[in-house]
């Protein structure tokens, strides 16, 4: 069988937010990992939503508490966070999305109302949200 007339298929994985679904391309994501609260180490002068940092394999993740990203203020932080990787994607490439609950994977497009395309996340996200905060006002004083 010729590469060209091999099927393609793209599965989904889900994850809650909230009363939200939030799915994105199996692609996209490298691996759903559970990390302890104790291990992230705060960055308080970037936005609320990035949590801070974690150590995985030797490497600093980036957490985006999404909740609060996507203008949820009263998001809590559970004791142990579920963690999504993100191999690719348009804006958050290498950050690791905190979720409340990875619900599983599907073949085709969720249609539901309450779901949630990484892409529409991108889009919604904060412009300054990678930039400290504190020095970044100061400047424009």
């Amino acid at each position: 069988m010729e590469a060209s007339t091999l099927p393609t298929y793209k599965r989904y994985i889900l994850a809650g937010l909230g009363e939200r679904v939030l799915y994105i391309p199996d692609a996209y994501v490298s691996e759903v990992v559970m990390v302890d609260r104790t291990y992230v180490l705060p960055m308080s002068f970037y936005h609320p939503a990035l949590l801070g940092v974690a150590p995985h394999q030797g490497k600093l993740l980036p957490l985006l508490l999404l909740r609060r990203a996507l203008g949820d203020s009263n998001a809590l932080v559970p004791e142990t966070l579920v963690v999504v990787l993100l191999s690719i994607s348009s804006r958050l490439a290498g950050a690791a999305l905190v979720v409340d609950r990875v619900l599983g994977s599907v073949a085709q497009e969720p249609r539901q109302a309450d779901a949630i395309s990484i892409d529409q996340v991108c889009a919604q996200l904060p412009k300054l949200l990678w930039q400290p905060q504190r020095w970044y006002q100061r400047a424009q004083v």
